[in-house]
């Protein structure tokens, strides 16, 4: 099993080792934007509260490199922090930030900080804030808690059994407090963090660009499709689709309906395409097919204009004559192949696109 941490989303995969150089994906990417930068957006809102907005954005305009500095600070201490220090955190303060509060504000920050809600957890000692480890913990809370919420959601899945092994990979990794996290709530996993598990995706992504048979198969994240116009039915289809553009025999037909190819979900086996789709041009005149793929969260999407689908590209397809074509899609790799074949003649041609 494979858990893919990093630093603006977690992004956790289920895999089954079936051979010396092989995976299978057992469960398509899933999680959301807890990770290490989650972290530092609740720092953030803390810096804002304790020195307020305006401080915070002319230091953040007229002083980045100083904020940057301090940043980097930061996250050297977010992935080094663990929970059994006793002792407090502590952080330097630019003295042009002080220069600039006092500026703006007309106290010093040691005259203000005393009178906040962060008495007694938070200090200033010169140039050095200081802050307690159960109040600097507090930053992991809404990453640490969606993780681990994803992670129960996962784990009741049918599919999902007899999981032994976490692998931790990307930069988050590194952090203490979230690894041991992991491990209290499920005591019975077996986890490997990596040597620089920052580099580890890249390094995974070079491996796996010399050897793209290595995972056999894949869960397909998104539904994907294609646009395309259809006969109107009342009972089926809304009467604002209607098309301009009359069909065969004058048929009204409606627009936009998503056709799809590949359901969320779908295991995808590597260089296997899904079952062919057929199509006709609506105009005997047509020298040109085009075709606009979509991708959706949704399993069954009615219309590509649905919430939650997105264009991922298009496909224009010379064509010799107006007759039938057919579109399969192959999306085992890394990227959508389609490929379009006129019935009466037998040519092909292909495009890429991304997964997303």
């Amino acid at each position: 099993m494979k858990y893919i941490f990093v630093g603006g989303t977690t992004d956790i995969t289920v895999h089954e080792v079936t051979g010396p150089d092989t995976l299978r994906e057992i469960h398509q990417a899933c999680g959301g934007h807890y990770g290490g930068n989650t972290v530092n957006a609740e720092f953030f809102k803390f810096l804002t509260t304790l020195l307020s907005g305006p401080v915070i954005k002319e230091i953040r305009d007229k002083h980045p490199s100083e904020y940057f500095d301090f940043m980097t600070t930061f996250e050297h201490k977010k992935t080094s922090f663990s929970v059994d220090e006793k002792s407090m955190v502590t952080v330097r303060i630019p003295v042009v930030w002080k220069d600039v509060f006092e500026r703006l504000t007309g106290e010093t920050l040691e005259e203000t900080l005393p009178n906040t809600s962060y008495k007694g957890k938070v200090n200033l000692n010169k140039d050095k804030l200081r802050m307690s480890n159960d109040f600097f913990r507090k930053f992991f809370d809404y990453s640490i808690n969606n993780v681990l919420r994803v992670f129960e959601e996962l784990f009741r899945k049918p599919a999902i059994t007899n999981i032994r092994t976490l692998l931790a990979v990307g930069g988050y990794s590194e952090s203490p407090v979230l690894i041991n996290a992991i491990k209290e709530k499920f005591p019975n996993l077996t986890i490997i963090v990596p040597k620089d598990p920052g580099l580890a995706v890249l390094k995974g992504a070079v491996l796996y660009g010399f050897e793209p048979q290595a995972i056999t198969e894949r869960v397909s994240q998104y539904t994907y499709g294609v646009a395309m116009q259809k006969p109107y039915d009342p009972d089926v289809y809304d009467e604002s689709k209607i098309s301009a553009i009359r069909g065969h025999g004058g048929k009204r037909m409606v627009d936009d309906v998503f056709d799809k190819h590949i359901e969320i979900g779908k295991v995808c086996k590597i260089g296997e395409f899904e079952q062919e789709h057929d199509y006709y041009p609506l105009v005997h005149q047509h020298k040109y097919a085009h075709f606009e793929f979509y991708a959706s969260e949704l399993k069954s999407p009615k219309y590509t204009t649905d919430e939650k689908c997105q264009m991922i590209g298009t496909f224009l397809v010379e064509i010799s004559k107006a007759g039938k074509i057919f579109l399969k899609l192959n999306a085992s790799g890394t990227e959508i192949l389609g490929i379009v074949r006129e019935e009466e003649t037998g040519k092909e041609s292909r495009a890429y696109f991304s997964l997303m």
